[in-house]
């Protein structure tokens, strides 16, 4: 029985096609990013207010941010291709946020984000995300929950798959370098079961306790983009391929604000903020509008 769910998670869906690129991809900047912040970690606390200081090594934040704050600062691209409206309420991206933008990537989708439908196939900066049932979405509680893949995932005797996860969450997972009455920033252990196509359906925080199954689940990768994942309006569409100077001025003229991102290969950081919807957010290659974003 073990020897043919093993074999049914390896053929049921091919593997990626970026497989062998995975060195190349952006997700493994984010996971050396999560790593070195937990090694520099002194302080963290988990809470619904941001509070990241890496100056003095105190991250107090919840799920959605701390993954916020990085993409923010290392992949401004990927945070403002984050978009959802299952939490209107909202003032930064939240976990609903974050699956919506996942559910709506396609497997091989040309935006910042794709869809990764097998667990196994996950890796490193790769993220898993549950989703709350859309009854029990509302101001003022939890959306769901946001973790980073730390390493590959594997099939343990019981047929579930056990992935190393790096999050900010108020309970420790299994092996975690967090302590029992510790909350915050670290990395641990989480169960999965996957269905006959190898996605994942439930999930347990111990091995031994229950299993969680009505949050639904999906894993997201962080790619290079050759599109905006958001549609954008004729007009801002137009400053696609115009130089940079004659794009923020006709920006300008029509009273949007204009931000340039990412310019030649190198990002530009941006704050975790309330999108504003009158800002354009440009990707620059040689002096050239290359992509477009609002917020």
């Amino acid at each position: 029985m073990k020897t043919a769910l093993t074999l049914l998670l390896t053929f049921a869906i091919p593997l990626l096609a970026c497989e062998e690129a995975y060195e190349d991809l952006p997700g493994r900047k984010l996971a050396e990013a999560m790593e070195a912040m937990l090694k520099s970690m002194r302080s963290s606390v988990y809470q619904h207010r941001t509070e990241i200081d890496e100056s003095t090594g105190t991250i107090n934040c919840d799920c959605s941010s701390l993954v916020g704050y990085l993409l923010g600062r290392d992949f401004p691209e990927h945070l403002l291709a984050v978009n959802g409206d299952l939490a209107p309420w909202r003032s930064r991206p939240l976990a609903a946020t974050f699956y919506q933008t996942i559910e709506r990537a396609a497997n091989h989708a040309h935006g910042p984000w794709r869809q990764v439908p097998r667990l196994l196939d996950a890796r490193p900066g790769d993220l898993i995300i549950w989703r709350k049932p859309l009854a029990k979405l509302k101001k003022g509680s939890s959306t769901g929950h946001i973790c980073v893949v730390a390493g590959k995932p594997e099939v343990d005797a019981e047929g579930r798959i056990r992935v190393r996860v790096i999050d900010s969450t108020n309970r420790p997972h299994t092996n975690d370098t967090r302590k029992a009455d510790e909350s915050g920033l670290g990395a641990g252990e989480i169960w999965f079961q996957v269905d006959q196509y190898g996605r994942p359906i439930a999930y347990w925080r111990r091995p031994d306790g229950k299993a969680v199954r009505s949050n639904p689940i999906l894993v997201g990768r962080l790619q290079h983009a050759t599109q905006a994942s958001a549609k954008l309006s004729e007009a801002d569409q137009a400053l696609i391929g115009l130089s940079e100077k004659a794009a923020a001025e006709q920006a300008n003229k029509r009273g949007l604000t204009w931000r340039v991102i990412h310019r030649d290969g190198t990002s530009i950081s941006i704050p975790l903020k309330r999108a504003n919807k009158k800002r354009l957010n440009a990707v620059i290659e040689q002096g050239k509008v290359l992509r477009l974003y609002r917020g």
